[in-house]
C-alpha cells in the first residue's frame, strides 16, 4: 500500500502542475492576441509623408497595403501606429486605414480611420476594442436596411424620391464630427450612427438621415446593429 502511495502522488504532482501550466499558457496567449487599441496607435502623416508613400507604392496594384506599411515604419510612424494600419489590412482584404484620432469610452472605443486609397470617402468611425475588435460602421453588410425601408416616414419619402439610397459622406465622419453615445439602463453601450439618404448619387442632395445603432453588452460584445428611424433634411 506504502509502495502504491509513493507512486500515485508524483503522478498527481504532474498531472496538477501539468495542468496549472497549460492554464499560464492560455492566460498568456490571450494576453498577447488581445491587445487593446489606445492613443498610442495613432499617426497624423503630414501631406509631404503622405506624398512621399504615394510615390513608392501604386494603390491600385498588388501589395499596396505591405507597400503602405513598410513605407509607415521607414518615416517613423510608431509601433503601434503600424499595428494597427496592419491589423486592419488584414481583416479588410487589404484596405489601408490610419488611426487619426482615438476617444476613450467605455468597454468599447470610437476612432477615426483616414482612408488614403479611397477615391471619394477618406474619413470613417471605428468602434474598437470590442468583440469584434475593429468595427467599421460604413461596412454595409452590417446595416439591416430593410428595417429602414419598413419605416412610414422613409417610404413616404421614397414615393417622391424613388433613387434615393444609403450614400456615404466622408464630411459627416470628420474627427470634429461625435456620434450619439449612451449608456443603457441595463448596462450595455450603444453608438448611433447617422447615414446620409441621397437622391441617387454620391453628389445629388441629402434628402435626410437614416439612424442605425450598434449595441454591445458591458464586457463590449457586439449584440446587434438595429434600424432607429429617418430624418428628413428639412427644406431650404
Amino acid at each position: 500500500m506504502t509502495s502504491f502511495l509513493k507512486f500515485k502522488l508524483p503522478v498527481a504532482l504532474l498531472i496538477v502542475c501539468t495542468a496549472a501550466y497549460v492554464v499560464f499558457m492560455e492566460v498568456q496567449a490571450s494576453d498577447d492576441t488581445d491587445e487593446q487599441v489606445s492613443e498610442s496607435a495613432m499617426w497624423q502623416p503630414s501631406r509631404e509623408e503622405l506624398a512621399q508613400i504615394n510615390h513608392a507604392c501604386n494603390a491600385n496594384a498588388p501589395g499596396y497595403a505591405q507597400c503602405f506599411i513598410r513605407q509607415m515604419s521607414e518615416i517613423g510612424a510608431p509601433d503601434d501606429a503600424v499595428s494597427f494600419t496592419r491589423q486592419y489590412a488584414e481583416q479588410n482584404n487589404g484596405v489601408v486605414a490610419v488611426l487619426e484620432d482615438f476617444r476613450p469610452v467605455d468597454s468599447v472605443d470610437l476612432g477615426y480611420a483616414y482612408f488614403p486609397a479611397a477615391s471619394e470617402v477618406k474619413h470613417g468611425w471605428l468602434l474598437l476594442n470590442g468583440v469584434p475588435s475593429i468595427i467599421n460602421v460604413d461596412n454595409p453588410d452590417l446595416l439591416p436596411e430593410s428595417q429602414m425601408e419598413k419605416d412610414p416616414q422613409y417610404a413616404a419619402m421614397r414615393q417622391s424620391h424613388a433613387q434615393a439610397r444609403l450614400l456615404l459622406d466622408s464630411a459627416e465622419r470628420a474627427p470634429d464630427a461625435v456620434p450619439e453615445m449612451m449608456t443603457l439602463k441595463d448596462s450595455n453601450q450603444r453608438f448611433v450612427i447617422p447615414y446620409s439618404i441621397k437622391d441617387g448619387c454620391p453628389t445629388c442632395a441629402v434628402l435626410g438621415h437614416a439612424y442605425f445603432s450598434f449595441d454591445f453588452d458591458p464586457t463590449g460584445q457586439l449584440l446587434g446593429v438595429k434600424y432607429q428611424k429617418f430624418s428628413a433634411e428639412p427644406a431650404h
